[in-house]
């Protein structure tokens, strides 16, 4: 997992990581109060307060590391049965990792590339 995790952080794809969970709002027209806009992992109330504790349970920094920023990385588990053959029964249940500091927009786009095999469950 952590090999995951770092392999993303260094890919090309890491320039379109949001590294800090926010709260977008839309505003209809000016009568109505602004709403909150839910879609992504990092813009929701448990990534905004998630963030804030770890936050705040980081120590100062060692000396030398001022430079040295953390940020959180949010990770999607998921499964799904996959036959591995056109015939017979044999088939596996791959788990992938996703990083969901990536937009659903660019993380569920196949051409992206974004899905990680994490490890392949043999069925009984």
């Amino acid at each position: 997992l952590v090999e995951i995790i770092c392999s993303s952080c260094q890919s090309q794809m890491f320039d379109n990581f949001h590294l800090k969970a926010f709260k977008q709002f839309w505003k209809p027209n000016p009568e109505q109060p602004a709403m909150c806009v839910y879609g992504e992992a990092y813009a929701s109330d448990c990534a905004a307060e998630f963030e804030q504790t770890v936050y705040e349970s980081i120590s100062e920094s060692v000396s030398g590391e001022e430079e040295v920023e953390n940020i959180v990385i949010w990770v999607m588990v998921w499964s799904d049965s996959t036959h591995l053959a056109q015939f017979g029964t044999a088939s596996l249940w791959p788990i992938y990792i996703y990083i969901s500091n990536l937009s659903k927009y660019i993380r569920c786009n196949r051409s992206a590339f974004t899905a990680n095999h994490l490890v392949y469950i043999p069925s009984i």
